[in-house]
């Protein structure tokens, strides 16, 4: 990933009427275009592994000093699909639900993206 992809990724979403995109390898989930990305699969959270080289997020380590457990994955673009819930995390200890992913719409996005908004103010 770079800055050069994530402005092309960020254009291409403009002109498609959306507010982010995932940026992915094949078909290997890496992070979004100007977030990093979580979500949750029951009860546990989780994110790209580390080896896919995503830009580190600050928000996610404040997340992670917090106490809040987030296993890394390689995941699929299909895998996200089956998420309970995704939230996109920016670089400023903001924690957004997202609303769609591709033809799925989540029903309360905010849910989960409430309860990490939560943890943050406290840590």
């Amino acid at each position: 990933t770079s800055a050069l992809w994530s402005r092309v990724a960020a254009e291409e979403a403009r002109r498609r009427g959306l507010d982010e995109v995932i940026l992915c390898r094949e078909e290997i989930v890496v992070e979004g275009a100007w977030s990093a990305l979580m979500w949750r699969e029951g009860e546990t959270w989780r994110t790209p592994a580390a080896s896919l080289n995503p830009l580190p997020s600050t928000t996610l380590a404040a997340l992670r000093q917090a106490g809040l457990h987030v296993e890394e994955v390689v995941s699929t673009r299909e895998r996200l699909s089956y998420a309970d819930a995704i939230v996109l995390l920016s670089a400023v200890r903001l924690a957004i639900g997202v609303e769609r992913l591709e033809n799925r719409e989540f029903p309360s996005p905010d849910d989960a993206a409430s309860a990490l908004r939560q943890i943050l103010l406290r840590a």
